[in-house]
């Protein structure tokens, strides 16, 4: 008799349970993703027309929570997901890249065989549950393999400054390069930014190999861009060139309209050119990438490594500043060149 009840105790619980846990809404664990896109929407619902409650910049690492199969004439599924700063609401399929880890910059150790992500962003907790996952690096024309360590905590005395002569002070993800070391040069600007991602990252990709140079750009490459802008150019330099590829890319500062400064750089390839525009209007403060008296610098631009991923080029800009440092993703979608938001790694290193 008591087996009985008991039996009809726990048939009642979980009929008042189960209701919960509907298909819509399966147990996800550990499931994760990343933001495959640029200006994505988080949605209060899983529908185009649900409220659209914050936009994501690209790149972010999102905890999966829910699942809504497609509807509608829809192509993809709806995911529910939580940010690292606790926001929860829903994405389209399309723009989230499920069971995947978002390449992340680290910076090199100055002897080039260690790698740390630095501490401190939003989804840096759900990052480092997956650490192990990244297993690769690219560095100028690698790639190379790394194994991850652990975390670790920053110095308490440590000054703040994000440098690689602070590498052993600083708090953040450690991996080991495996196959090293890295090509980190002797005089570099407070150390250099590895690109860490998934095998799978790097599957069927090409790194191409590039010769590098901040070299003042010929007549006929300077002409063609003041045409294309409608504008006067200050200055425009060669960052790298395909050594058996047909790519170049272009740094370029036009000189000031108005109170219009504007700085790019340029991918240029057969199929055409694809441009990111840094403008600014001058103001007494710094602006984006363009100084308090217009002036972009696009000598101290330069590119980390080259990656052809099916039909799409992407590559990585590094520029120092006042105070920072700073390493960007580059990618090729809808014809443009794009910065992922959750793809930067901006380093304080100043006063140096």
């Amino acid at each position: 008799m008591k087996g009985r009840l008991l039996k009809a105790l726990i048939a009642v619980a979980a009929a008042l349970v189960l209701p919960a846990l509907s298909p819509a809404f399966p147990a996800f664990g550990d499931s994760f993703g990343y933001i495959e896109g640029v200006n994505v929407n988080l949605r209060s619902g899983p529908s185009v027309s649900a409220k659209a409650e914050m936009q994501f910049p690209g790149g972010e690492l999102v905890q999966i929570t829910a699942k809504e199969p497609p509807k509608g004439g829809e192509k993809y599924p709806w995911f529910q997901v939580t940010t690292g700063g606790g926001t929860t609401g829903w994405v389209y399929g399309q723009f989230l890249a499920e069971g995947r880890l978002p390449p992340r910059f680290a910076l090199a150790d100055p002897g080039g065989r260690r790698l740390l992500i630095p501490a401190g962003a939003d989804d840096f907790a759900l990052l480092e549950k997956h650490a192990g996952r990244y297993t690769r690096c690219v560095l100028e024309n690698g790639p190379f393999r790394i194994e991850f360590e652990g975390s670790r905590k920053a110095d308490p005395d440590w000054n703040g400054r994000e440098t690689a002569q602070n590498f052993d002070s600083m708090g953040g993800l450690l991996f080991r390069v495996k196959d090293g070391p890295l090509p980190v040069p002797s005089d570099s600007f407070g150390g250099v930014e590895a690109l860490v991602a998934e095998e799978s990252y790097l599957a069927g990709a090409e790194v191409i190999r590039l010769s590098r140079g901040a070299d003042a750009a010929d007549a006929d490459a300077r002409a063609s861009f003041e045409k294309m802008y409608g504008r006067s150019l200050k200055s425009i330099f060669l960052l790298a060139g395909g050594e058996d590829f047909e790519a170049e890319i272009y740094a370029m500062e036009f000189e000031v309209k108005g109170k219009n400064a504007l700085g790019a750089v340029a991918l240029v390839t057969p199929e055409g050119t694809l441009r990111l525009d840094f403008p600014a209007e001058w103001n007494e403060q710094s602006v984006w990438h363009v100084d308090d008296e217009g002036n972009f610098y696009p000598e101290y631009y330069s590119v980390g490594a080259l990656i052809k991923r099916g039909e799409g080029l992407e590559f990585t800009l590094h520029n120092p500043a006042a105070e920072s440092l700073t390493a960007r993703l580059v990618i090729t979608r809808g014809g443009k060149l794009t910065v992922p938001g959750g793809m930067v790694l901006c380093r304080y290193a100043a006063p140096m």
